[in-house]
């Protein structure tokens, strides 16, 4: 049994915005389709009411990125105990240009998640 079958499929909603079930969680609507990528370990979810399909990862930092989380978020976790960009390239093994990247990507996702729950302790 892989980690991915134990994934609560609740949590996730359709991203379709023509959709009747868009963006209700929880409802039943999703159901696991089968697994991608190259190591067939990306859950790919489908929506029972409009049949479209999407990746786990989507409206997350990780969507489409061709390396694993656990790597992205050790060279994030690096890069944050002041590991410089080039080091944490030179020990992942991985273009400091692209770890850059990660770490812009990352701060716009945390932008956004902030924007996103302080809207819901503003009073």
């Amino acid at each position: 049994m892989k980690d991915k079958d134990k994934i609560d499929i609740s949590r996730f909603f359709c991203w379709n915005k023509n959709c009747t079930e868009y963006n209700k969680k929880g409802q039943g609507n999703i159901k696991p389709a089968y697994y991608d990528g190259k190591d067939k370990d990306i859950l790919i979810l489908q929506c029972h009411v409009c049949k479209r399909k999407f990746s786990e990862n989507k409206g997350t930092m990780f969507f489409r990125k061709q390396t694993k989380k656990d790597i992205i978020v050790k060279a994030l976790k690096a890069t944050s105990e002041s590991t410089g960009i080039r080091a944490t390239g030179r020990i992942f093994d991985i273009n400091k240009n692209t770890i850059l990247s990660w770490v812009h990507q990352s701060g716009t996702h945390s932008e956004k998640l902030e924007k996103f729950f302080s809207e819901f302790t503003d009073t």
